[in-house]
């Protein structure tokens, strides 16, 4: 159940990443959810401008939340820089 858990959300994961929808990463940070399972996640933080580790619960949460702390910065750094440098 935990594999197939892991498999669908690094799958949404990997889809959202190719279709580029930054979206999530303006979701709240780090939303366990209702469940008690513990699936390592990791979730961008706005006010930090970094991606941090947290246990996601395995139901309902939100789409800030990624399998790799790498497929977090790959989608939510670059656009956040991005967007530093069009401020400036």
């Amino acid at each position: 159940m935990k594999r197939l858990l892991l498999i669908t959300l690094f799958v949404v994961a990997t889809i959202s990443l190719a279709l580029g929808q930054s979206s999530s990463c303006n979701l709240p940070s780090s939303v366990v959810g209702i469940c008690r399972a513990r699936v390592p996640s990791w979730s961008y933080n706005k006010q930090s401008n970094s991606c941090e580790f947290f246990n996601y619960g395995g139901c309902r949460g939100n789409a800030n939340r990624f399998p790799t702390k790498e497929s977090c910065e790959r989608q939510c750094l670059k656009k956040a820089t991005v967007k530093l440098a069009k401020s400036s």
